[in-house]
């Protein structure tokens, strides 16, 4: 999908907001990033994987530090 079109289907007149998520400079709210996984028809999940592999890092090594808390 042309970045214009992308950019005007989320309520953006130019594509710098993409450019700036695309950079990781800035992430999308939570709308957007469920409308950007609509639009390009690709899992959120895909879309951030470098983000949602740090999240899942940093959760694993919560798990078995023996707190409950």
């Amino acid at each position: 999908m042309p970045r214009k079109k992308l950019a005007a289907l989320l309520g953006h007149k130019t594509t710098s907001q993409l450019c700036r998520w695309e950079e990781g400079s800035q992430l999308p709210n939570l709308c957007n990033a469920l409308l950007l996984s609509h639009f390009l028809q690709m899992p959120v999940e895909f879309l951030f994987k470098d983000l949602r592999n740090d999240l899942v890092r940093r959760t694993t090594s919560f798990q078995g530090t023996g707190n409950d808390h």
